[in-house]
């Protein structure tokens, strides 16, 4: 399978080890983005500073990724952890599934969320999502089980009651 993994630059490690366990599963990175930035972090450079060449180049190529995948998959941030490049890569997968057709010897783009419960609803564009995951490998199953989002919600919700303490009422 095709993929395109998104996260946020800070995460590049969480990235970079599902990127390696897919390859080892016979899966195809569509564009392994760490490259480039394990390039600017060893030259000293945040993403504002960048080269407009160079982040134009990397845009493309990170949204082409996106274009060629079968499976989009976001590494969801646990917070305080933001991106901003990763939501734009989000919102290119969402406008890819539910506004482009695809040309028939593509497989549908199916989008997948993975982190814990309560970080994966941190947006409604999250919530659009195909499967959502806890463990970032999980989103490599070739069956994924595509749960409601009320399903999800439901987890988050306990889980968020577990840390606080506090007893969870019904969401629904």
């Amino acid at each position: 399978m095709k993929l395109y993994i998104a996260a946020a630059s800070a995460e590049i490690d969480r990235a970079e080890r599902l990127m390696k366990i897919a390859r080892a599963q016979g899966h195809e990175i569509t564009h392994d983005w760490t490259h480039e930035v394990r390039a600017a972090i060893a030259q000293g450079l945040s993403e504002d500073l960048i080269p407009d060449e160079v982040a134009l180049v990397g845009a493309l190529m990170d949204i082409g990724g996106v274009v060629t995948a079968d499976r989009f998959i976001y590494l969801v941030p646990p917070k305080p952890i933001s991106t901003s490049g990763a939501w734009v890569e989000l919102g290119v997968a969402h406008t890819l599934r539910e506004f482009v057709p695809r040309p028939s010897y593509m497989r549908p783009l199916q989008l997948v969320c993975a982190g814990a419960p309560f970080t994966v609803r941190r947006s409604i564009f999250t919530r659009l999502a195909d499967a959502f995951v806890e463990a970032d490998v999980d989103a490599l199953a070739d069956e994924l089980v595509l749960a409601p989002w009320w399903v999800t919600l439901r987890r988050a919700q306990q889980i968020d009651a577990e840390l606080s303490g506090a007893e969870g009422g019904e969401i629904l």
